[in-house]
């Protein structure tokens, strides 16, 4: 009952001041860090290009439509998202050779009707050996012009290296726009909030990061 007890309070002091610290950081100065948002080797310019290439993307930065976004496990469930009116569908990539097979070229038009963006999920624990066994079903879904959603800094990197535009998932915990712009300036055409962000937080970042694409733009 003591060490019970005793747990009990150090969490109860570890949440106040984990709580009191947070509180400190809500709005961080973000002026003097305009060098983060400089588009190092045209990160900018692939950004726009994987994104115009997918045909998605675009959407979400030249409009203020609120998207809808799923994750599903199985084909059935892409299709009742895509009907439902999902914006977007990510799926695991062990499906992509299912998916792309004949017999599926009915349902991929569907998906297209209803204007849903694919992505396909690299599982979020990834070792060596899997990762090398992953590159030629990566290149497929590069070669078919679909993106990717890595969950960690190893998919991410693969995904520059073969030149596939992705997406940074929630698994990364992007707190603020100096991470989310790192991730852009990799090949990201998307990055997933953490959230554990309030609102006006979010608001932060997103401002941020248009202010940091202004000023890339402007240098072209």
């Amino acid at each position: 009952m003591l060490k019970n007890t005793r747990r009990k309070a150090a969490e109860l002091l570890l949440e106040k001041t984990l709580k009191a610290k947070k509180k400190e950081q809500k709005h961080p100065d973000l002026e003097g860090f305009n060098h983060l948002c400089s588009a190092e080797s045209g990160a900018e310019s692939k950004i726009e290009a994987g994104m115009k290439k997918t045909g998605t993307g675009l959407r979400g930065k030249d409009s203020k439509k609120l998207l809808l976004s799923v994750e599903v496990q199985d084909i059935s469930s892409l299709l009742q998202a895509a009907t439902a009116g999902a914006d977007i569908v990510y799926v695991p990539v062990s499906l992509f050779e299912e998916l792309m097979s004949p017999r599926n070229a009915d349902m991929l038009e569907d998906l297209k009707a209803e204007r849903a963006e694919l992505i396909f999920r690299i599982p979020r624990i990834t070792h060596d050996r899997e990762l090398e066994e992953l590159k030629p079903l990566l290149e497929k879904v590069r070669d078919a012009g679909f993106t990717l959603a890595c969950s960690s800094l190893g998919t991410s990197q693969l995904a520059k290296e073969l030149s596939i535009p992705f997406v940074a998932q929630k698994d990364l915990n992007i707190f603020n726009a100096f991470t989310a712009s790192a991730f852009y300036q990799a090949g990201a055409y998307r990055a997933t909030l953490s959230s554990e962000l309030n609102l006006n937080e979010i608001k932060n970042v997103c401002e941020t990061l248009q202010t940091c694409w202004l000023q890339a733009r402007s240098k072209f």
